[in-house]
C-alpha cells in the first residue's frame, strides 16, 4: 500500500476502532470489493462487515455501486474507500476553529456533532440540544450541505440514460436518508425559508419536527475558507499589511460566488466596492511612501482613499497577485489572480522544504531551475556559484529524492562516480512532478508520525491501562508521583506530534486540496 493508505488506517483505527479498520483496510488493498470478499478477506461475521460499512457511509468515507434497474441485477454492490475524505480528518481541528470564528461556540458545537454523527437532521440537532440558528446560519452560508443518496454511490456506475437511472432504487438509501428527494427537496426549502426570516428558534422548531433531510460538513467550503486565510497571510508576508487587507476584502466581496477551493480567480470588485470593505485607516498608514501634496489650509495630504487604494493596487498588480478586468460598460474592476498566488505559494513551499533537507546550496540551484526549468550543469555551476563536483553532487541528491529529472549529454565514462563524472548532463525540473513528490513525502513523514505515536503508547500500555480504571478514574490520588509524569511526559509527546501533523496538514491542503484535479 502507498504511505496515503497507511495514514487513512490508522486515522479511521483511531475514530472508529479496530473492526472497521480491518474492513477498510481490506478496501484499500483491493481497491473495491463486494460485501462477500470483505467478509473471506476479514475472517468477520457479515453482520460486522455490515456494521462497519454503515459507519463508513454514515461519514461518507464510502462509495458503493448498485446495479441499475433493467440491466445485470444480478451483480453484488462493490464498495470503495474515498482516501480524500478520510485524509481530510486530519484538518477537522482546524475546521472546528474556522466553524467558532465565523458562528461562535453554537457553531462549533454543531460542527462537532455533525463531525462525531457523520450526518444529522435538524431534528435531530434541535434533540442534541444545538442552537438551531446556528445551524441555519450553517446551512445558508453553505458550511453544511445536503446529503443526498447519489453522494454515496460511486462515480463510475453512472452510465446509461438519464432515463433508464429515473427509477432507481437504492438498497442503502435507508441508512442515508430516509424519505423520497423530492420531500427531502421541500423539507430543505421550507428549513432555508424558516432561517430566512428572522424568528426566534422556539417558533419554527415545531415545523422542523417532521424534517427528514440530512446535512453534512461542507468540507470545500471550510478549505476555501482557509486557502484564503493562507493567501492573505501568504501576501501579507510578501508584502505588507495594507496588500493583505485588501485581498481580504476582495476574498469578502466574492465570498458568496466562490464555491470550489481550486478556481483560479475570484469576483471583479470595482474601487468603490472595496472602499466600502478595507479598513478606514488604510489611508492612513505608512506601508507606502505617497507622494504628499499641500493643501489650501497648509497641511500636507497624501490623497484621499481612493487614491491610495489605487496605489496599492498598482502595487498587487505588479507582483502579479491582482489582475485588472476591464468591463464592456462601467469601470475598471479587480480580481485576485488565485492561480499565481498559489504557485508561488507551493514554490515557496518546496524551496523551503529543500532548504532544510538538502542546504542553502541544494535550494539555490532548485530556484535556478524553476526560473529557467532546462539546464546543464556547467550553466548551473556558473550561475549558481559552486563547484563543479559540488553542484552535481547537490543536483544527484534532488535527482535521487525525485525532484528532479537529467539526461546524458554524449558517452559515460564508467571509470568515474557518476557525481563525478566529466561528462555532460541536461538537468529539467518539471514543477507539478515536483509538487506531486513533496505530496509523497508528506505522507510518508505522517505515517512515521503515527508509528511513533503507536510506540510511544505501546510503550505505556500497562500505565494507561491502569488509568482508564474504574477506582483510578474517580480517585487519581490511586497513581504515584511516578507515574503521573510519565503520562504527562506521554502527554507532552503526542501535543508535539499533533503540531506536527497540523502543520504537514496545511501543506497537503496547499499541494492536493485547493489545487486543480490534474495534480491528484
Amino acid at each position: 500500500m502507498s504511505s496515503s493508505s497507511i495514514v487513512c488506517h490508522e486515522i479511521i483505527r483511531e475514530e472508529f476502532g479496530d473492526l472497521t479498520s480491518m474492513v477498510a483496510l481490506q478496501l484499500m488493498k483491493r481497491r473495491f470489493s463486494s460485501l462477500d470478499e470483505l467478509e473471506r478477506a476479514t475472517l468477520l461475521t457479515r453482520q460486522q462487515v455490515r456494521k462497519a460499512l454503515v459507519v463508513l457511509i454514515q461519514h461518507q468515507l464510502c462509495l458503493f455501486t448498485e446495479p441499475v434497474q433493467n440491466l445485470a441485477t444480478d451483480d453484488p454492490p462493490y464498495y470503495l474507500i474515498d482516501e480524500t475524505k478520510v485524509l481530510l480528518r486530519l484538518r477537522m481541528a482546524r475546521f472546528m476553529e474556522v466553524a467558532q470564528e465565523l458562528f461562535g461556540d453554537e457553531g462549533r458545537k454543531v460542527a462537532q456533532a455533525v463531525y462525531t454523527f457523520g450526518c444529522l437532521s435538524v431534528d435531530e440537532m434541535h434533540k442534541q440540544t444545538l442552537d438551531i440558528l446556528a445551524c441555519f446560519n450553517m446551512i445558508e452560508e453553505g458550511f453544511l450541505t445536503r446529503v443526498w443518496p447519489d453522494h454515496s454511490r460511486w462515480g463510475l456506475e453512472n452510465v446509461g440514460d438519464a432515463s433508464v437511472r429515473k427509477n432507481d432504487t437504492y438498497k442503502i438509501t435507508p441508512m442515508v436518508v430516509p424519505g423520497t428527494p423530492s420531500t427531502a427537496t421541500a423539507a430543505a426549502e421550507q428549513q432555508i425559508d424558516a432561517a430566512a426570516s428572522n424568528r426566534p428558534p422556539d417558533v419554527f422548531s415545531k415545523e422542523l419536527a417532521t424534517s427528514v433531510m440530512l446535512y453534512a460538513l461542507n468540507y470545500k467550503k471550510f478549505n476555501l475558507h482557509l486557502r484564503n486565510k493562507m493567501m492573505m497571510d501568504f501576501v501579507t508576508d510578501e508584502l505588507n499589511d495594507s496588500s493583505g487587507d485588501i485581498i481580504a476584502a476582495l476574498f469578502e466581496h466574492a465570498k458568496k460566488h466562490m464555491a470550489d477551493p481550486t478556481e483560479n480567480d475570484t469576483l471583479p470588485a470595482s474601487l468603490a466596492q472595496l472602499a466600502v470593505l478595507v479598513p478606514e485607516d488604510l489611508a492612513r498608514r505608512s506601508d507606502l511612501v505617497l507622494e504628499s501634496a499641500t493643501s489650501e489650509s497648509g497641511f500636507e495630504q497624501k490623497g484621499g482613499l481612493y487614491a491610495t487604494l489605487r496605489r496599492y493596487l498598482v502595487l498587487l498588480r505588479s507582483a502579479g497577485i491582482v489582475n485588472m478586468v476591464d468591463r464592456a460598460a462601467g469601470a475598471q474592476t479587480y480580481a485576485v489572480n488565485v492561480l499565481h498566488v498559489r504557485n508561488r505559494m507551493r514554490q515557496r513551499m518546496l524551496e523551503e522544504m529543500v532548504a532544510g533537507r538538502f542546504g542553502a546550496g541544494t535550494a539555490r540551484l532548485l530556484r535556478i531551475l524553476l526560473a529557467r526549468d532546462i539546464l546543464p550543469d556547467k550553466e548551473l555551476h556558473r550561475i549558481a556559484l559552486l563547484p563543479l563536483t559540488e553542484t552535481r553532487t547537490r543536483l544527484w541528491e534532488l535527482a535521487k529524492a525525485g525532484y528532479i529529472d537529467t539526461e546524458l549529454l554524449g558517452g559515460h565514462d564508467d571509470r568515474a562516480p557518476v557525481y563525478l563524472s566529466t561528462d555532460e548532463r541536461v538537468w529539467h525540473l518539471d514543477t507539478e512532478h515536483a509538487y506531486a513528490q513533496l505530496l509523497v513525502d508528506v505522507y510518508t513523514t505522517i505515517m512515521r508520525l503515527q508509528m511513533r505515536r503507536q510506540h510511544e503508547r505501546d510503550a505505556c500500555t500497562n500505565l494507561l491501562a491502569k488509568q482508564d480504571r474504574d477506582d483510578v478514574r474517580e480517585n487519581q490520588d490511586l497513581l504515584d508521583d511516578k507515574d503521573k509524569a510519565n503520562l504527562d511526559a506521554l502527554d507532552a509527546k503526542e501535543e508535539r506530534i499533533d503540531v506536527a501533523i497540523e502543520r504537514l496538514d496545511s501543506m497537503i491542503l496547499l499541494l492536493r486540496d485547493i489545487c486543480q484535479p490534474a495534480l491528484h
